[in-house]
């Protein structure tokens, strides 16, 4: 890209990511592309993205198609013959699935834990879910992981687009966060920087496609003062002159597939479009964003975003360098042995797979007498026998055994995980235990997964912060009923949210026999009481319908405690457990601060023993099926009967009524009211003489 010219002119006695001038910009921008793809070039690891790429897809040793899923004659006279059999491209897709199949759950974390923020937390959710389904991010992120493989590391790219959206005005858009999966070849870096512990890199470069006359009809187009149209001539020549994506390609050597067919068949209005990310840093404190489109600098600003919007997927990182590595590099020569084994038994069955015969010299058998069926063929000189030359060498199926177990111990993968488990594991703990294994392999790949998606989608929240600041209006499903709701939010309303977290599952519980275990180990607890939850956990493995209940009475015992630190009252109902309220709210009588203030610290005593009452006089099915504690004196009782007076330390639980005996065997069970009333009465005092206790008036 760069020429000479622009090389002598490269800015030396300053960061070049400060030269104010957009051609001097443009120089250094063109240098820094040159110098990563000379280094991809020099080191070999363009060619190793391309066998990889091959291998994936199978294709010719020139990266093309023509022959690449057929099977192929070689040798002086097409005596060899050469055919794949692509079990690296199998056992790769096991264990991508692995760990991408699941849905991920995200949750949004607030900076603290009042009621305000809880509820951002809880709309994030809602509008983050939303996002996943509206923009396809999960289509995205499982491009990204699947980069992975081939490269070593696959990249989100997350960008503000001002002109998406839905219109405002003519020519005004809401705005939209736009996300693309990018490769290696399209995130330029200093191959000189590393990503060990805690470094980032201060600035990426990337490119993506655009359409020439769109450039022109963004940058190129306007109008004057009094409203009449202008166009820059120099610049529709620029974006006319621009390179196509294929003919950069082959000045590059070739696509990612190889040079077979690089700049052939691609479009003529597609072209690179490259834009640098500079955080700011000591030299750079604004930070930079700029967009290059040709030799044209087409926009030049500040940096707009929190973080670099460029978050990558890196398994595992080369040491000391900004590059992952991949465990799919490992399998690429054992798929070419494999290729190699599996063409020589189709030789032989292709040269001898038709029987020769074999016959005493001066037999009269001729080869005419052999073709066709049910024929009597005599001969007296000896018998005709076949000649048996395409049976396939048992050692050659033995290794062709070991070359695959050695590919899916490379991937992690096991037989179980392939639908192919061993004869000897039968039971279904066995089962879930050897693919959980498979998964465990594969926790960092997993791990990774997450940590790119939760960077990602904080960095989402970030933006909607920075650029959302008029009214938006979603119309939004019900997760629990199916309703609808309508909300209106924007970048204000999440002010309080710091991030985004993803839940990563055990890993036996990825695996549907690991599932039903966890499924009826929550039953044999009482965990699980309906049915539906017990078809939730085998079929998605997420146990929150579980305690939605105890995380909603969480959520409204946190409400509450904000009410009441500003010195409201809220409303109390018969469904609310008081154990549990008692013993949060009590938490806003352990802050000093609340103590300080007698009025804050007198509704919330109040507040506390109303929740007491309550529980006195409650109804023991509400309180049973909420899962709260019932008072000793409910239990067989009615609620609200009075219990013993406090003060009577002599007094005894009531009896039950006799209803035989020898001593009153016609006495009468009394009813329920002559009962409470006997209780209710004092207990007479003794006569000192005889002991016994005096009569207690009737008829009171």
């Amino acid at each position: 890209m760069t020429t000479a010219f622009e090389r002598q002119n490269l800015t030396t006695d300053q960061y070049w990511a400060t030269v104010p001038a957009a051609e001097s910009l443009v120089a250094e921008i063109k240098a820094r592309v040159d110098d990563y793809y000379a280094h991809l070039d020099g080191t070999g690891r363009i060619d190793l993205y391309r066998k990889a790429l091959r291998t994936i897809y199978g294709l010719d040793p020139d990266g093309g198609w023509k022959t690449s899923h057929a099977v192929t004659y070689g040798g002086r006279h097409g005596e060899l013959v050469g055919c794949r059999a692509n079990q690296f491209r199998s056992v790769m897709i096991n264990a991508h699935n692995l760990v991408v199949g699941k849905r991920p759950a995200f949750r949004a974390r607030a900076g603290n834990d009042s009621y305000e923020a809880g509820e951002q937390a809880l709309l994030c959710d809602v509008l983050l879910e939303h996002d996943i389904e509206a923009s396809r991010l999960e289509d995205a992120f499982y491009r990204v992981a699947e980069r992975t493989w081939p490269f070593g590391e696959g990249w989100l790219y997350q960008f503000w687009d001002a002109r998406a959206g839905k219109m405002i005005l003519p020519g005004q858009y809401e705005g939209a966060v736009k996300t693309i999966p990018l490769g290696p070849l399209d995130v330029i870096r200093d191959p000189s920087s590393s990503y060990e512990g805690d470094l980032e890199p201060s600035w990426l470069i990337v490119r993506t496609p655009c359409n020439r006359w769109d450039a022109i009809a963004l940058y190129a187009q306007g109008v004057d003062e009094m409203g009449a149209p202008t166009l820059d001539e120099d610049r529709v020549q620029a974006f006319r002159n621009a390179p196509t994506i294929g003919e950069t390609e082959t000045r590059m050597g070739g696509t990612l597939f190889g040079s077979h067919g690089a700049g052939l068949g691609t479009s003529r209005d597609i072209i690179w479009c490259w834009e640098l990310h500079h955080a700011p840093t000591p030299s750079l404190p604004e930070g930079r964003y700029a967009r290059m489109i040709g030799d044209v600098i087409v926009e030049d600003s500040g940096f707009g975003y929190d973080e670099l919007p460029v978050h990558a997927m890196m398994p595992y990182v080369e040491e000391g360098k900004p590059f992952g590595y991949s465990n799919a590099w490992e399998a690429l020569a054992l798929q070419t042995m494999y290729d190699a084994v599996i063409s020589t038994c189709a030789t032989n069955h292709d040269a001898a797979g038709i029987h020769n015969f074999v016959t005493e010299s001066g037999n009269e058998v001729t080869a005419e007498m052999l073709p066709g069926r049910l024929r009597v063929i005599k001969t007296t000189s000896g018998k005709v026998e076949t000649l048996e030359l395409a049976a396939i060498a048992k050692d050659s199926v033995l290794f062709m055994d070991i070359i695959k177990r050695e590919i899916e111990q490379c991937f992690g993968i096991n037989a179980v995980q392939r639908g192919e488990p061993d004869e000897n594991l039968r039971s279904g703990a066995a089962l879930a235990l050897v693919q959980s294994m498979a998964v465990h392999f594969n926790s960092k790949y997993a791990e990774k997964y997450a940590r790119m998606q939760e960077r990602a989608m904080s960095a989402r929240i970030g933006i909607w912060r920075r650029y959302v600041t008029t009214e938006r209006v979603y119309e939004i499903a019900g997760a629990d009923t199916g309703s609808h709701a309508v909300i209106t939010w924007t970048g204000k309303s999440l002010e309080h949210v710091t991030r985004v977290s993803v839940e990563l599952a055990d890993p036996i519980s990825q695996t549907s026999q690991g599932r039903i275990l966890l499924a009826d180990k929550f039953v044999a607890n009482g965990w699980v009481s309906t049915p539906e939850q017990y078809a939730q956990v085998v079929a998605t493995g997420r146990v929150e319908p579980i305690y939605k209940f105890d995380r909603d009475t969480v959520r409204c015992i946190n409400m509450e405690n904000e009410m009441l630190r500003q010195g409201k009252s809220p409303q109390i109902l018969a469904t609310d457990n008081p154990e549990l309220h008692i013993r949060g709210h009590a938490c806003v009588l352990s802050d000093p601060r609340v103590r300080m203030d007698p009025a804050i610290a007198k509704i919330a005593l109040e507040h506390i023993e109303q929740h007491a009452k309550l529980a006195r006089i409650a109804d023991p099915v509400i309180m049973g099926a909420i899962g709260a504690m019932v008072p000793p004196d409910h239990v067989g009782g009615a609620p609200g009967s009075a219990p013993a007076p406090a003060g009577d330390m002599g007094a005894q639980p009531p009896m039950p009524p006799t209803t035989e005996g020898p001593e009153n065997p016609q006495v009468e069970a009394p009813d329920a009211a002559g009962a409470a009333t006997r209780e209710a009465m004092p207990r007479m005092p003794k006569n000192p003489g005889t002991g016994e206790r005096a009569t207690a008036p009737q008829n009171m």
